[in-house]
């Protein structure tokens, strides 16, 4: 008679996974500035680089699935490459940037859960690294915790799905920040599959 009980509760705990799907979880954002240790955490390649583009003004574009555009109001994208002036430490690749602020949003595809990016900041307060939810609703907000006019990495892993990433520096109009290297993935393992496993573990 118990085995048939735990037959019925694995039955029901598995159903109701399926139904409810990773609403079981509660949200979570993990925020990484090593590279190395995201990509363990992480199955997310490079897939901008912007070393396609031509250095100079752009209007929004994709490439490699994502999609940047500038923050409304604002249309103001910016390829720039190591002859850039008002960027420290002078790039050494094509980066993204905004002629005068740079407030840039990336919109990525359905079912993102890892994204990552270098950057480089400016010699004024951090920037803001804010994630989003599939209906627009903030999933975490990241203050950069490196020093100013300084390259680095920033890099997020989320139980929901990660639909947009808006880079917010500060007084961009006067000391430009840039981002490259955008990659993006999926890590997340739904909270029902370590549940059916443990139970089946249990009464096996």
């Amino acid at each position: 008679m118990r085995r048939i009980q735990v037959v019925i509760l694995m039955l029901a705990v598995h159903l109701i996974a399926i139904l409810v799907g990773p609403g079981l979880a509660s949200s979570a954002v993990t925020s990484f500035t090593d590279e190395t240790v995201f990509q363990g955490n992480a199955t997310a390649p490079i897939v901008a680089t912007f070393e396609g583009h031509s250095f100079g003004a752009t209007t929004a574009f994709s490439e490699g699935g994502i999609s940047f555009a500038s923050h409304p109001p604002l249309d103001n994208l910016f390829i720039v490459d190591g002859t850039a002036t008002n960027i420290h430490p002078t790039p050494t690749s094509k980066g993204l940037t905004g002629d005068g602020d740079d407030d840039i949003d990336m919109t990525f595809p359905d079912g993102t859960h890892a994204v990552g990016f270098n950057e480089i900041t400016n010699s004024f307060a951090a920037p803001v690294v804010t994630l989003f939810d599939s209906n627009g609703a903030e999933l975490a907000s990241f203050t950069l915790t490196q020093g100013v006019n300084t390259s680095g990495f920033v890099g997020f892993v989320s139980d929901t799905p990660i639909a947009k990433v808006r880079w917010l520096a500060t007084s961009g109009n006067l000391e430009n920040t840039m981002i490259d290297n955008v990659r993006f993935g999926s890590t997340f393992a739904p909270a029902y599959a370590a549940t059916w496993g443990r139970i089946k573990g249990i009464y096996r």
